[in-house]
């Protein structure tokens, strides 16, 4: 939204001295957070009376999710008073409609400490019908607020500007200052019996976020101009936290090595158990955080990603992660064990669910790193989708996912094509009998009723038919149990059967090696006979070989005998 500095700098004078002629609605701007509920229009969240929440408002809502409830606690308290209204108020809450309310959690909901708290935390500044027509007037909005019991915006002025208060809104822009406090000189300006800013019970002393000034055209035709006027003090607020960019070059380096990771993993292997996308993201992103603090351990101990002190110093609002909505327990392990993981902790996981643009800028993240990132965004909302996937089932698988189902509400579309043709069938005959007919046409027609009844009688319904089938494909399950248990049967018989046919050929085994054993014995005997014979004619031959030596001997000593004789009986021998 631009302000009124803006129009006048670059529109001109008498382009802002216009607008400053017509009927306008000034509002003060709340320093707040938005929190906006509808009642969709389906079947099943009426019947369940189940309020849609969302954070901010027009282009810039976004649905607050169960990943947003497990991040942060800070809308818990809103979103629980508005669940908690009564059935008969939530049935007259028009379908489709959009109620922008401001939340307060506490005394400060971001920079400005408020001292006075709104009914029931929530301040209804506008509602947007099913038609996009915007509902402003306080009178309107007094009405709703006042059924669900909380408080509602009401402006700081309403009509045309005086031109004593237009020449001092001018000299204001000009000059950018005066000697009071922004909120005194512009309300007491505009609407001196207001007697202190809203929510604040020390008059006008404490700093303002700004004013809304709202300006509407007299034909009634022409879109109304909006235009804002900020507080210095919220000016400078913003310009400082502007001038730290330490925050997002850290959250960059963190998504950067996160996405590293993740192109690592294989999401096949975790199974989900989840219905609803938004559990089914949690239940994936529990398991890959608990695998990512385990691999990165040790250099994620004193990483800190809420590095914008600024916003630390300047708001006072619990960001804490809602431990009591995460459901897995190692994870919960993990936060209680560090706290400093709960920054890594919300920052990946509300991260994750949409892509960045290709042009993205940052000193970290590079063209390629941005393209990792975004594909890991794709396989993660392609892993957690619940896209039908009941295409080309076979009819077994059909008729399970329509066990529960009526005959009304089947999809024929994922039907046999058995069925298909007997719906289509059924149709056509109703809309054949539907058409308006001649007296002629329709005495043909009883005609052909009275030879189609005892046909008809024979055909059975969709239902039955359905039935049918599923009876006939238990029959057949049961058959090839009956089948498998028959074969079991007689492979155990078979089995028992060669038992003793075993038991015969060990016997014969045993018989046959037994008389190996015995024909091999005689053999071993005959050798043992030949070895001993053989024994005994080398000892036969060596006694014979003994006794001829000895009697060799024998005879040699008797002619030396014989010798030495004839030697002693010869005395001319011994010369």
């Amino acid at each position: 939204m631009i302000s009124l500095q803006n129009i006048l700098n670059s529109e001109g004078q008498e382009f802002l001295d216009n607008l400053l002629n017509k009927e306008v609605v000034v509002n003060e701007k709340l320093n707040a957070a938005t929190l906006s509920f509808q009642k969709k229009a389906t079947s099943e969240t009426d019947l369940n009376r189940k309020l849609t929440f969302y954070k901010g408002s027009g282009v810039n809502k976004r649905e607050i999710t169960v990943a947003d409830r497990v991040m942060t606690n800070f809308y818990s308290t809103g979103m629980t008073y508005l669940n908690n209204l009564s059935k008969i108020i939530i049935d007259k809450i028009p379908s489709n409609w959009i109620f922008v309310c401001k939340y307060f959690p506490n005394h400060q909901p971001s920079f400005i400490n408020y001292s006075v708290l709104p009914k029931n935390n929530l301040v209804l500044s506008c509602i947007i019908t099913s038609g996009g027509t915007k509902i402003e007037d306080a009178e309107d909005l007094r009405s709703w607020a006042e059924m669900f019991d909380i408080a509602y915006q009401e402006p700081v002025f309403k009509g045309y500007l005086t031109q004593y208060q237009k020449e001092r809104l001018n000299d204001y822009l000009k000059d950018g200052s005066s000697k009071d406090s922004f909120a005194r000189f512009i309300i007491t300006l505009l609407n001196p019996n207001l007697t202190h800013s809203l929510y604040q019970n020390d008059g006008f002393d404490s700093p303002i976020d700004g004013f809304i000034f709202k300006f509407i055209s007299d034909d009634g035709i022409t879109k109304p101009v909006s235009a804002k006027l900020i507080d210095p003090y919220m000016t400078n607020i913003i310009l400082k936290n502007k001038s730290n960019k330490g925050f997002k070059d850290n959250t960059d380096v963190l998504l950067s090595d996160f996405a590293v990771f993740m192109a690592g993993q294989d999401l096949d292997s975790i199974l989900l158990h989840s219905e609803d996308e938004g559990h089914r993201y949690l239940e994936l992103f529990y398991r890959l955080f608990n695998r990512y603090i385990k691999y990165k351990k040790s250099q994620l101990e004193d990483f800190d990603v809420d590095t914008n002190d600024i916003v630390k110093e300047s708001i006072n609002v619990d960001f804490d992660v809602n431990m009591d909505e995460i459901t897995n327990e190692t994870t919960k392990k993990l936060l209680k064990e560090n706290p400093e993981y709960k920054s890594i902790f919300k920052t990946l996981l509300g991260s994750f669910k949409a892509k960045k643009p290709e042009d993205y800028k940052s000193l970290v993240m590079s063209p390629g790193v941005v393209r990792i990132f975004n594909d890991i965004v794709d396989k993660i909302n392609a892993k957690i989708s619940t896209r039908d996937e009941d295409k080309d089932l076979s009819f077994t698988s059909y008729l399970n996912t329509i066990h529960h189902k009526t005959i009304k509400d089947l999809d024929v579309e994922t039907a046999p094509k058995e069925v298909q043709d007997n719906i289509q069938a059924s149709e056509k005959s109703q809309k054949e009998t539907s058409q308006i007919l001649s007296f002629a046409d329709f005495k043909k027609e009883e005609d052909k009723k009275e030879d189609d009844k005892k046909e008809k009688k024979e055909m059975k319904s969709i239902e039955d038919m359905i039935k049918d089938l599923q009876k006939d494909v238990k029959g057949i399950k049961d058959n090839i149990k009956d089948v498998e248990k028959s074969v079991e049967d007689t492979a155990k018989k078979e089995e028992k059967e060669e038992e003793p046919e075993k038991e015969e050929k060990k016997e014969d085994k045993k018989e046959d090696k037994k008389e190996e054993k015995k024909s091999e014995e005689p053999e071993k005997k005959e050798e043992e006979e030949k070895k001993e014979d053989e024994k005994t004619d080398e000892k036969t031959s060596d006694e014979e070989n003994k006794e001829e030596n000895e009697k060799e001997d024998t005879s040699s000593d008797e002619k030396g005998g014989e010798e030495k004789k004839e030697k002693s009986d010869n005395p001319l021998a011994n010369l």
